[in-house]
């Protein structure tokens, strides 16, 4: 069993090593492309100053290019969350480091299409206390996963992230319930291999396992809530 979750630990390094190489290309390819654009497009938009009817067209891909950019670094955000975080203090990411990041999670999901999904963020724990960076890096993940699940699948109002690490625990208890249409299935839902199987990849890498319940049983709209609990010390190798 041991050696099943190192295994499924060391798959996750690979998939966030992946996603670190797609970083560093968009970055270089379209960062580049889109600042030549832009570059381009204000110094027509310079020469053309006394065009009134070429204005309006300059000005607009000006802003669009300035819309891509901002797209582009928010989905470099969410590639590497932890870009240059924990690098320098022995891989260890603090409490209040990870809750900012969920907190911009959060944000986003409120912020994005109709903004009819509220996103709140309850941490229970003292905010100095540190973590191995990978156990960070699968908290944020776990997190984005559900986030997307509920926001595709659920039909949902509200959804609470919460995380638990009590003084003197060696592990962190971590849970997302919604107040949408629930699961009628999970069984089924897990082995099509959607974002939950990811989930529960993630989770057991780290010594927990997924346990999926109603967040509000016996109600028209149940809801759902995903709960594990992940050890602090990561599996090495």
């Amino acid at each position: 069993d041991a050696e099943r979750r190192l295994l499924g630990h060391k798959v996750q390094s690979l998939q966030e090593e992946e996603r670190m190489r797609l970083s560093r290309e968009l970055h270089d390819e379209f960062g580049q492309r889109l600042t030549a654009i832009r570059v381009d497009a204000a110094w027509l938009a310079q020469r053309l100053k006394d065009d009134a009817d070429a204005q309006p067209v300059l000005q607009g891909m000006l802003a669009q290019c300035a819309a891509v950019q901002g797209d582009v670094r928010g989905l470099l955000a969410r590639l590497q969350p932890l870009a240059g975080v924990g690098e320098e203090a022995g891989g260890a990411v603090s409490v209040a480091t990870l809750a900012e990041l969920l907190q911009g999670l959060a944000e986003g999901w409120r912020k994005s299409g109709s903004g009819a999904l509220r996103v709140e963020l309850a941490i229970e724990a003292r905010r100095d206390r540190t973590m191995p960076r990978d156990l960070a890096l699968a908290l944020y993940r776990v997190s984005q996963e559900a986030l997307t699940n509920v926001a595709r699948h659920a039909q949902a109002r509200e959804v609470t992230i919460v995380l638990r690490w009590p003084d003197g625990s060696g592990a962190i208890a971590w849970s997302v319930a919604d107040d949408g249409v629930g699961l009628a299935d999970a069984g089924a839902a897990l082995r099509r291999g959607n974002g939950l199987a990811g989930i529960k990849e993630r989770v057991w890498a780290f010594g927990g396992d997924l346990a999926l319940r109603p967040a509000r049983p016996g109600q028209d709209r149940p809801g759902l809530e995903l709960s594990a609990t992940l050890r602090v010390e990561a599996p090495q190798g």
